[in-house]
């Protein structure tokens, strides 16, 4: 189906396909549908137990909070960018692009739902979805994936070495040792299950690497998205 959240969200009473009695309206209808879903995946995926009080929040939910918005950013641009040439959006307005970047970026680390067809998008979008249903949710959120603040702690790592600095430090809070030590266990456990069960299954199934490496990360990440081969394998 054109819009794969009406079964994800079927508890609510949505469909799969509009009922209005013009495109536009098909149009309206799709797009109210995708921005509920939104709120809810965000909702789920960055821990709803966290309050919007940015200067009473602790640490962590610091953190996940400005990851989370710089992934979504980050995921909505990068497919925003891949697609313009590509076939997935061909018969979408700008805002609809738009807004379908956005949702395929926020769903990609949460849900799991779709309102494209998986299967038609570049593959440099693509690999930005594996790349971000490795990193997933938030701890104590509905979401998998090896979690947001796994990815925080990479990065500052990253950037305490490009400033020389002795310790890892995030908002101007020292990070134990141990905390790397966990993030990089994590991050090279996902990266071997994933890259492993992708290179065996493209080998015995004899289908892309990138198809291969797009459905064991989804698994791993525990998204449910699929580019259409899960059923033939």
């Amino acid at each position: 189906a054109e819009y794969g959240a009406g079964s994800g969200m079927s508890w609510a009473g949505y469909g799969g396909t509009g009922t209005g009695s013009s495109a536009n309206d098909a149009y309206l209808i799709e797009n109210e549908r995708q921005l509920f879903a939104l709120a809810t995946n965000v909702n789920g995926g960055t821990n709803y137990a966290n309050k919007f009080n940015f200067k009473k929040l602790g640490l962590h939910s610091r953190v996940v909070l400005i990851f989370s918005l710089s992934l979504i950013i980050i995921g909505t641009v990068g497919l925003f960018v891949f697609e313009l040439g590509g076939d997935c959006y061909k018969d979408s307005s700008l805002g609809n692009k738009f807004l379908k970047s956005l949702f395929q970026s926020v769903s990609t680390r949460t849900a799991g739902m779709n309102s494209v067809d998986l299967s038609t998008m570049t593959d440099s979008s693509k690999f930005l979805m594996i790349i971000l249903m490795l990193i997933g949710g938030s701890p104590g959120s509905t979401a998998g994936g090896m979690k947001t603040t796994t990815f925080a702690v990479l990065i500052m790592s990253v950037q305490a070495i490009f400033k020389r600095k002795q310790s890892i430090e995030i908002m101007r809070r020292r990070l134990d040792q141990s905390a790397l030590q966990s993030a990089a266990c994590i991050f090279i456990t996902y990266l071997l299950l994933m890259t492993g069960s992708g290179m065996i299954i493209s080998a015995i199934e004899g289908i892309p690497i990138l198809s291969a490496l797009f459905e064991t990360g989804s698994a791993i990440g525990t998204v449910g998205m699929s580019l259409g081969v899960t059923t033939s394998l």
